[in-house]
């Protein structure tokens, strides 16, 4: 399945500012039938946080080809996401905390991974159930790996204030790990004066 950055680029704007023309399925229908610059197409696309918009967005537009143990996760580094899948994700979400005043301030469940620097908030399951919740974190790592690693041309999105630096850093890892083609998105935005 390959995706466009314009469509991704459309679909993660805040506010509908600019809306996603087509659907996935249309696009892809379209893509079969037109030559498109294969330079723009993507195999796999991942968000990458900072926190859930990102994903938001390629779920809303149909572009979120399958779920990420980062999916719905937040305030987590770029090096975070590097060590995790160097691990194989085998230690997430192993040392936990509950934040009891987030919790109740956001009416959710606010879990902090000590090791990781992550913030889980729409999972209940870290703690009621922690082993399962681990298991099916590992089952979409494991998926998403064999995706990336048989991918030819991978997206990784973001919407971080990050030095450019740290992109360059985090790009230079991830290809050390997937032979394919990565292109970073990074959408930054600013509330309007």
């Amino acid at each position: 399945m390959k995706i466009h950055p314009k469509k991704i680029i459309k679909a993660i704007l805040p506010y509908g500012i600019i809306v996603l023309h087509k659907k996935y399925n249309e696009y892809r229908k379209l893509y079969k039938k037109t030559a498109v610059n294969e330079k723009n197409v993507f195999d796999i696309i991942l968000s990458v946080g900072v926190a859930c918009r990102a994903t938001h967005y390629l779920k809303k537009h149909g572009l979120r080809l399958c779920a990420n143990p980062l999916d719905w996760m937040m305030s987590y580094s770029l090096e975070t996401v590097v060590h995790l899948y160097k691990t194989k994700f085998d230690d997430f979400f192993i040392d936990f905390v509950k934040d009891k005043e987030k919790s109740l301030e956001h009416n959710c469940h606010w879990y902090i991974d000590r090791k990781n620097k992550i913030v889980s908030m729409h999972y209940d399951n870290v703690e009621n159930d922690s082993a399962m919740f681990r298991k099916m974190m590992k089952n979409r790592f494991e998926k998403i790996n064999k995706l990336l690693l048989s991918a030819n041309k991978i997206c990784f999105i973001s919407h971080r204030n990050d030095d450019i630096n740290v992109l360059k850093d985090f790009l230079n890892e991830m290809g050390k790990l997937y032979s394919g083609k990565i292109t970073y998105i990074n959408i930054r935005n600013t509330p309007p004066p």
